[in-house]
């Protein structure tokens, strides 16, 4: 008799947390998230939830979300020694430090002259390649698109030139709708 008490009061208890644990409102979202291995899934109901699984409930994580494609353009040159990425053009994002986003890297080609690129960071994709030599005419005519390698843009360099490389590295974001 002992035994049917506790299995009667151990069921009353799980179906009671189980229906006190999901009372999601507008803002909050269902799951289960299973004691075995971690997983959480998403769920419109608690009694989806399977035996190893324990409902519970996020609270005001469905706030309206969108996602939006951010995108920043930078650029190196050699007045700054290739050193420095000026920020030049940033959609959907505010980036402070270009170092959340951009690589910039040295190579020597087969004669030992240098080659220099801006590559995006992991997490970013490379969207755009140009290169500006002084030079070459007026901008924009000055302004050549250049082939895209390892996720960035590079170009040899030789003293003779007053060039700016130029990428675009973007992302998909997703932020509260407006």
């Amino acid at each position: 008799m002992k035994r049917l008490g506790t299995f009667v009061f151990a069921t009353f208890g799980i179906f009671l947390v189980t229906i006190l644990t999901c009372q999601a409102g507008d803002n909050d979202i269902c799951a289960c998230y299973n004691k075995n291995h971690g997983q959480l899934r998403v769920v419109s109901d608690p009694s989806e939830c399977t035996k190893p699984e324990i409902p519970i409930t996020l609270y005001g994580s469905t706030e309206e979300m969108t996602s939006k494609l951010a995108c920043v353009t930078g650029s190196i040159e050699p007045e700054t020694g290739f050193s420095v990425v000026e920020i030049r053009n940033q959609q959907n994002i505010i980036i402070d430090d270009w170092t959340t986003v951009f690589d910039i890297v040295e190579l020597t080609d087969e004669d030992g002259g240098p080659i220099y690129g801006l590559v995006c960071r992991d997490g970013w994709v490379n969207t755009g390649c140009s290169i500006d030599i002084e030079g070459q005419g007026d901008f924009p005519n000055s302004v050549v698109d250049i082939s895209q390698h390892n996720n960035g843009c590079y170009s040899e360099y030789n003293d003779n030139q007053t060039m700016t490389i130029y990428t675009t590295c973007c992302k998909i974001v997703v932020v509260p709708a407006e």
